[in-house]
């Protein structure tokens, strides 16, 4: 009996240690555990997308629609009022914000220098449209009064942000502008002599650029760019025009003649614009048919952009006599008609092995060139084009 009761005693005692071990391994596993969930629930969350300036107004950022860079970001809590987050878009005017889950946010461009002197001036945010007789959104963002203008009475772009779960991030909150009564610039590439030329003759192009009557002016803020694309075949390039600072990348093509219009601004509707004057000589890479193509913009040097698609290109080709081709007399001759052209011939001594002397820029006195007002009318720019 004495010894059965012994080995009882020391049973209970070794099963109430065990528990007691049991308990402090259980302790701190669930503690361990707990705090492993909790650092879970930090997961990195970003939300933001970019700030762009949608020309063709269908709410997609298309590959030649440019950003909007330098446009203050704000990020509220749900209220609208407390302010949590204050960013810029970059250059490709992007822009991005780190968020806890579970949480509400909005998200503002309620900056207002932006809109009076800033990177928002005379834009407007995307309203809507109809297809169908439906009403569409042009952009996921909103207006509280959308019949009302920009900064009225708080009247800002802005999106309401549902609750994220961890670790999802949402690049959907992208703001669309379009301009305020835009300005529309239109462009015309001519040449003179006929549509035949020979190796080692000269061509003279001329460059028109207009301001449509109906459209918004050029402001001084913005510049007009032209950039005229030249393929291989011409030589001895050269430029001139009034009022615009030209770079050629090179005397030979093929290369990228480039133009800022340097004054006067703003440019009303309507204006006529100086003309470019570029001349070369055809050399032995000229192609049969050569072929350039001009664009016109208005813009920043950071955001050049058009604001109407369907004028502002252009593109001339002439046919080429190459060298195995010029005792071809079955071909148009050159037109020597014009006496606009009789310095634009071949010099008789050229196949002699004298030196090619090319002639100055000119504007042919028989078009109305360069007698246009810089402020003329779209009539004036149709008959030179006669």
């Amino acid at each position: 009996m004495i010894e059965t009761a012994i080995i009882s005693f020391f049973s209970a005692k070794i099963r109430a240690h065990k528990l007691f071990l049991t308990a402090v391994f259980l302790f701190v596993f669930f503690n361990s555990l707990g705090s492993l969930v909790a650092l879970g629930q930090s997961a990195p969350l970003e939300i933001g997308n970019r700030v762009w300036l949608d020309i063709n107004q269908n709410s997609v950022q298309d590959a030649d629609e440019p950003p909007i860079a330098g446009v203050t970001v704000h990020l509220y809590a749900a209220d609208g009022r407390t302010l949590l987050q204050t960013t810029t878009t970059a250059a490709d005017g992007s822009y991005y914000f780190s968020i806890s889950p579970y949480t509400r946010y909005v998200i503002k461009l309620d900056n207002p220098a932006d809109y009076t002197s800033g990177p928002l001036k005379d834009y407007v945010l995307d309203r809507a449209y109809f297809v169908h007789g439906a009403y569409y959104p042009h952009a996921p963002a909103t207006l509280p009064r959308p019949n009302r203008p920009l900064g009225f009475a708080g009247n800002y772009p802005r999106f309401y942000v549902a609750p994220h779960l961890p670790g999802h991030n949402d690049d959907s909150y992208n703001f669309g502008f379009t301009m305020l009564n835009p300005p529309s610039l239109h462009i015309i590439e001519t040449h003179f002599g006929g549509g035949y030329f020979q190796v080692g003759q000269q061509i003279d192009y001329l460059l028109s650029v207009s301001s449509d009557p109906g459209a918004g002016p050029v402001n001084a803020d913005r510049r007009i760019f032209v950039i005229d694309t030249l393929p291989k075949g011409l030589s001895l390039l050269a430029a001139t025009g009034t009022n615009w600072k030209i770079t050629l990348r090179a005397g030979i093509s093929p290369t990228t003649l480039t133009a800022t219009y340097t004054e006067p601004y703003p440019l009303p509707p309507g204006a006529v614009i100086p003309p470019i004057v570029l001349n070369g000589i055809f050399d032995q890479d000229a192609v049969s048919a050569v072929s350039t193509s001009v664009t016109v913009t208005v813009g920043t040097h950071a955001n050049p952009t058009s604001t109407d698609l369907r004028y502002n290109r252009a593109a001339d080709t002439v046919s080429v006599t190459t060298r195995a081709l010029q005792n071809d007399h079955s071909l148009p001759p050159v037109d020597t008609s014009n006496p606009a052209r009789s310095s634009r011939q071949l010099n008789s001594d050229h196949d002699s092995g004298s030196t090619r002397q090319r002639s100055t820029p000119t504007v042919p006195t028989d078009i109305g060139y360069p007698g246009l007002p810089k402020t003329g009318s779209r009539a004036d720019l149709a008959s030179a084009r006669q």
